[in-house]
């Protein structure tokens, strides 16, 4: 027979070299003896996701307040001043001396005058003033009560 080739000696040789491991048979004795001997590397667990950080109360408070003054805000552009009243009595009810009660105060006065009820803007406007006298919204308050009946108000930013 032929001599073998250089190449295959060298790889009998390394084989030989090796002490003899036989792998067992997929569905042999031996394989759960030799997994339970030889266990796989322990997988760490994975970390839970984290929780998405709450808001502090007060910001919770905050968006509470500004959700509903958007959604009076919102109403009277499509002219639902019974929506928009309604949100902005919820804003007292909820958030009496909330962040945004002097801006609530100047848009009750200017839904109400939206709905044609001028006599009760104007004592919702003295209330305010009453209450706020040193309010930056007053000039915003006066615009509004200077507007003629059926004009546009926008409100200084």
């Amino acid at each position: 027979l032929g001599a073998t080739p250089p190449a295959a000696r060298h790889a009998v040789a390394a084989a030989d070299a090796r002490p003899a491991r036989r792998a067992p048979a997929p569905h042999s004795v031996e394989a759960p003896a030799l997994a339970a001997a030889h266990p796989p590397p322990a997988q760490p667990a994975p970390e839970p996701a984290p929780a998405a950080p709450q808001p502090p109360p007060e910001a919770r408070r905050l968006a509470a307040e500004r959700s509903l003054i958007e959604g009076a805000r919102a109403a009277l552009r499509t002219h639902d001043t019974d929506l928009a009243l309604t949100l902005l009595r919820r804003h007292v009810r909820d958030h009496r001396d909330g962040q945004l009660a002097e801006e609530r105060g100047v848009l009750f006065v200017q839904v109400l005058l939206t709905a044609g009820r001028v006599d009760e803007a104007r004592g919702a406007a003295e209330r305010f003033r009453h209450r706020h006298p040193r309010s930056t919204l007053l000039p915003a308050l006066d615009a509004l009560l200077n507007t003629p009946p059926g004009g546009t108000f926008s409100p200084p930013r």
